[in-house]
């Protein structure tokens, strides 16, 4: 990751729109530098010492993210109590930006929701097959699959063989009753599966579909409406996991 990813990146999408009221607490703390000392400060050189590492993710710097939330409330307070002209003027955008907070986390739900579809793949697996929760059954899960979700916890029946051996010969896939793979394309992989006889003893029972990708999806305003108002982020969601079944 690049060097300043958490300060361009990871925490702009933790915040979304709440990023851009930080800075301007600096500037409502003027009478008040206590209150930058123990928030952003600290906040910003913990960002900075973790920037130093190759590897980033979210979850080493999650502890920052209450103190930017102070912080933005602090300066979301300060307007709010002003009765300047001004201040009355920007105070409906504090609560204009919170909606919007509330419609792209509801949209990152639902892209979040989508990115495991290995374990979606295992539940959908074993919630149509209940009658069967107490026999053996044998499933192999490859890593993709492994790699999206799939866990002791989802894994639900004591009698079931969950078999992620990594691999293994088509010869050696022929016993399992169900087949789990990652795909990234459909009609290439099943193409695959006939042409190379990666399996000749299974059909195509599941086909479950993830997160794949975000578009801007543009809608008909006239020629003068600015063009970054026209458009919005739309997640796209393709097949990511097949599902064979031993015929």
């Amino acid at each position: 990751m690049p060097f300043w990813w958490y300060f361009t990146s990871a925490i702009p999408r933790a915040l979304l729109l709440t990023t851009l009221l930080v800075p301007l607490c600096i500037f409502a703390c003027q009478k008040n530098q206590r209150l930058i000392i123990q928030t952003i400060i600290p906040a910003c050189i913990f960002l900075l010492l973790f920037s130093f590492l190759p590897h980033k993710e979210l979850r080493f710097v999650i502890y920052v993210i209450p103190l930017m939330n102070l912080s933005a409330a602090f300066f979301c307070d300060y307007v709010w109590r002003r009765t300047s002209t001004f201040y009355l003027i920007i105070s409906p955008f504090i609560i204009f930006h919170m909606f919007i907070n509330c419609l792209l986390t509801s949209q990152f739900v639902n892209v979040s929701v989508k990115n495991y579809p290995g374990a979606d793949a295992l539940v959908h697996l074993q919630s149509i097959n209940k009658e069967m929760s107490t026999e053996h059954v044998s499933v192999h899960i490859d890593n993709y699959c492994a790699e999206t979700g799939i866990s002791r916890f989802v894994q639900l029946y004591d009698a079931w063989e969950y078999n992620k051996t990594e691999n293994l010969s088509s010869k050696e896939l022929q016993r399992f009753d169900f087949l789990m793979f990652g795909i990234d394309n459909k009609n290439a992989f099943l193409n695959d599966l006939k042409n190379f006889n990666m399996t000749i003893k299974h059909e195509e029972y599941l086909i479950i579909d993830g997160f794949d990708k975000i578009f801007w999806q543009e809608f008909p305003f006239p020629s003068w409406w600015p063009k970054i108002f026209s458009s919005m982020p739309y997640p796209t969601f393709n097949p990511k996991v097949v599902v064979l079944r031993r015929i």
